[in-house]
This record gives C-alpha cells, structure tokens and sequence, in this order.
C-alpha cells in the first residue's frame, strides 16, 4: 500500500551568489587543497564572515524487520573569513525522542584545518566535547564546537541521523544566513511511499534529476523493488 506524505524543503530568503569557486565532494573528507586557503571574498559578499563551501546531505530508507527507519547524513565545509566568522565552529543538531518517535545523532566527526608555517595544521574534535542537551520534554540536542578556529581556518564536519519519524522526512536549507557556494541534498526512498517537495524562497535549483536506482536490487518482506532518487542541487 502506497502511502502519501508531505516535505518541505525550505530555502531561507536570501538571494545570495556562488563564490566562483565551485567545490564537490570529490575529495574525501578530512582533505584541503591550498585553493580552500586561498579563497577570498568576492566584491559583491566582501564582508562576509565566512562562507559554505560546500553542504551536503542525503537520507536514505532502511527496511527491515523492525519496521522502516530513515538515516540522515550531513557534510559541511565551511571557510572562516572573520572573528564573527568563528561562530560556525559550533553546531548544533536538534532531535527527537518520544513515546513515538525515536531519533539519536551519531558519527559525529569534526576537523579545523590552519596553514601554520608553510605547513596544514589539523585539529579534530574529541568524541568528549560532543555533548548531549536535554532542551524539553521530547526535545534533545547534540552539540559541539571544533577547535583551534580562527580567521583563514577551513572547518569540515559530518554526522547523521537516524530517525523512525516518516513524516519528518529530514528538510534541507539550501541557504543559510551567509554566502554558500555549492548545496546538495539527495534522498533514497522506496516505491512504498510517495513525498511532496516544496521549495520555498525566490531562488530556483540549479539541478534537479528524478531516477529510478537499479544498480541495487533490494527486497523487503519478500518483494523486490529498486530505490527512487530525488538529487536536488543550488549552486
């Protein structure tokens, strides 16, 4: 039986422009080049107290005999032009665990990245400093801030979510409150359940492709099926 839901994936009202510079996640994570050092404001963001590289995220169905679950997972590359640019070093991931509702945040890994000396100098947050908030009732929050931030620093950060919560299908800003360069957010789901997207804001995607995923083959309770692909992206 096909069941019908809603997402929406918002886009915050800034209208703001690529850097130029456009970075995929090509590399693998850990990694810098001296073109991340390099980057500078453009004339048109010159006050701009950092700006996101690139932002990554893909959610993904999981079935099996426990009932269907979806897993969230993020990755965030972001360069550091300013003091008030720092603020980004702390992240803060915001879940849910209720009666009904069970979410946990995990794999958590952080890295500040310096060029100190001619040389990269890299600072990975401690599983320690990751810390767990309990904000209200069903509200809880991770939380944690990467070290040895400062002006020039690139920082890169992933995690993910895992989540029972059909009908909170994870949504996506593809803007935030400074300059991003390159978003992207992917979702694998099954035929079983059909979602509507909503993009809000006044800037269109730069990239939209639907497909079916027949690399793949999966099964759930003695049916076979291949994944839908929804590959969202703004530049």
């Amino acid at each position: 039986m096909k069941r019908f839901f809603s997402v929406a994936v918002v886009l915050l009202l800034f209208r703001i422009a690529a850097f130029g510079q456009q970075e995929t996640f090509a590399t693998k994570f850990g990694t810098v080049s001296a073109m991340d050092f390099a980057l500078k404001p453009n004339s048109e963001y010159k006050n701009a107290s950092a700006v996101v590289m690139d932002d990554l995220g893909k959610s993904q169905f999981f079935l099996d005999e426990k009932g269907p679950t979806i897993i969230f997972r993020r990755r965030t590359k972001i360069k550091i032009f300013t003091d008030a640019g720092k603020s980004f070093a702390t992240v803060k991931i915001p879940f849910i665990i209720s009666d009904r509702i069970k979410e946990w945040v995990y794999d958590v890994e952080a890295i500040s990245f310096n060029h100190e000396g001619g040389q990269i100098v890299k600072t990975k947050l401690k599983t320690k400093n990751v810390i767990l908030k309990k904000l209200s009732g069903t509200r809880f929050l991770t939380e944690f801030t990467i070290p040895n931030v400062k002006k020039g620093s690139v920082i890169e950060y992933r995690y993910a979510l895992r989540t029972n919560s059909l009908y909170r299908l994870p949504a996506w800003n593809f803007q935030w409150t400074i300059p991003v360069m390159y978003s992207e957010y992917t979702v694998h789901m099954p035929p079983f359940y059909r979602y509507s997207c909503v993009l809000q804001g006044s800037k269109k995607l730069d990239f939209k492709k639907t497909y079916v995923d027949k690399s793949i083959p999966k099964t759930y309770e003695g049916q076979g099926y291949y994944e839908y692909v929804y590959d969202l992206a703004m530049t």
